[in-house]
């Protein structure tokens, strides 16, 4: 799993999965906290 946080001050962070033998990315978690 992986972590990306986003946002102007980094308020967001997007949890995810890369299964690569698949060619696909899973969305496993959008936390917002501003």
């Amino acid at each position: 799993m992986r972590n990306l946080a986003f946002g102007p001050h980094g308020e967001g962070l997007l949890t995810y999965l890369i299964l690569e033998e698949q060619n696909r990315v899973d969305l496993l978690r959008v936390l917002w906290t501003g």
